[in-house]
């Protein structure tokens, strides 16, 4: 395979793809290789990539929809604030009567 002319970097090596045998030198296969290495995207940017995707397939309530469920949580929030507050009061004003 190598020639004791021909460096280490110039060696040539066969390199099979779909069934044929291609010859090309070691050090165009190395830089293949670096090649690949830096273009792989880190764990962070593919993670984000990720999150993107799945944004996209949401369904995103509409906006009347919004208002409306806001309504109704505010709506339930305070009655119980003041059924909290009655029931505070009225255990304040019964205790008063015992102590």
């Amino acid at each position: 395979m190598s020639n004791n002319n021909q460096t280490p970097a110039e060696e040539k090596v066969e390199v099979k793809t779909s069934n044929k045998v291609v010859e090309v030198k070691a050090k165009d296969v190395a830089k293949k290789k670096k090649d690949n290495k830096s273009k792989k995207p880190n764990k962070m940017a593919k993670a984000l990539k990720d999150t993107g995707n799945e944004l996209k397939k949401v369904s995103w309530p509409k906006f009347k929809e919004v208002v409306k469920q806001t309504g109704i949580v505010l709506v339930v929030v305070i009655v119980f604030t003041l059924v909290l507050f009655g029931f505070d009061r009225l255990c304040s004003w019964l205790t008063g009567f015992l102590f």
